[in-house]
């Protein structure tokens, strides 16, 4: 008798399924079942599709820089959003100001799961879904390439990589880009009220969107994807070409960037010949093409090509 009584205690202690435990197996359930629908839908291979939006507000310089957007590289993107409150079908679940760009975030990311991703025949159906601002510059060509490497129905989070002083590693900055797999992940999340991707916690972050993507993606296990060339240059900048044509010394860099950037470098090399986006750009540059000479990236008049 007191051998089973023993016996029952040590079975009773390791069958109690604690709060951890259950959201770390309802993550593995959620992580599963994404991957298992997106290998059986995205099989075989189809054409690169992309979907972008653009987090835009209603002042006039918003506006003029998103019809500079749409008669530049935005018609690299075979679908193209520009998200603000009079967006057709998006849920509005934000106050128009800097300190709610999280809850804006939010739903511009489950407004494009729904259009573009979930239930869309396959021949319609986005591969990644890119998020940029109305001062990011993208080239096309090499977003293009880059991307037709790439799985859609695997789990990709891509951009340039920064880690923060607690040592979370995000993508911020000149663009976020998703596969479609890992959006489906992150709206699922949100729909079984995963801890840090319910909405509540995501809106909570204010400002920082881009710090409230990166920690629910990383209680689903996806982590950010390196995007340096074979030469450890980088494709995504956080700052505009003028900037980062500088050389010479950190003078021309941010204080923010120096703590959160493991490449500070600048001038000749700095930047990959293969780069994708540039941020902080102008009005006027907007309506510009990059092309790379002399061992950088200059701005060229289209009129000029």
């Amino acid at each position: 008798m007191r051998r089973t009584r023993k016996l029952f205690s040590h079975s009773t202690k390791y069958t109690q399924l604690t709060s951890t435990n259950y959201t770390r197996l309802l993550t593995i359930v959620i992580v599963a079942f994404t991957l298992w629908k997106y290998n059986k839908l995205f099989l075989p291979k189809k054409q690169l599709k992309i979907a972008c939006w653009i987090l835009r507000t209603n002042s006039s310089d918003s506006i003029l820089r998103s019809a500079a957007i749409r008669n530049s590289w935005g018609k690299y993107c075979d679908e193209l959003e520009f998200i603000d409150s009079n967006t057709p079908g998006i849920k509005v679940q934000w106050i128009d100001t800097y300190e709610d760009i999280s809850a804006k975030s939010f739903c511009a990311w489950h407004f494009m799961f729904d259009k573009y991703v979930n239930n869309i025949p396959r021949s319609k159906r986005a591969d990644f879904i890119v998020k940029a601002d109305t001062d990011t510059y993208i080239i096309g060509p090499n977003m293009r390439h880059y991307l037709s490497q790439f799985d859609p129905g695997s789990l990709y989070y891509i951009g340039r990589k920064l880690v923060n002083q607690r040592g979370q590693a995000f993508v911020a900055g000149t663009a976020i880009i998703l596969s479609a797999a890992t959006l489906q992940l992150f709206v699922n999340a949100n729909l079984a009220d995963l801890k840090f991707c319910a909405f509540k916690q995501f809106r909570s972050h204010r400002q920082a969107e881009d710090l409230a993507l990166s920690r629910c993606l990383k209680t689903l296990g996806v982590h950010p994807h390196g995007t340096q060339d074979d030469t450890g240059a980088e494709r995504f900048m956080v700052l505009s070409p003028d900037v980062m044509r500088l050389g010479g010394s950190n003078s021309g860099f941010p204080k923010w960037y120096l703590r959160y950037s493991a490449n500070t470098k600048l001038g000749p090399g700095c930047c990959s010949t293969e780069a994708i986006a540039f941020h902080y750009v102008s009005l006027a540059e907007l309506s510009l093409r990059l092309i790379f000479a002399n061992d950088t990236w200059l701005w060229q008049n289209i009129s000029a090509v």
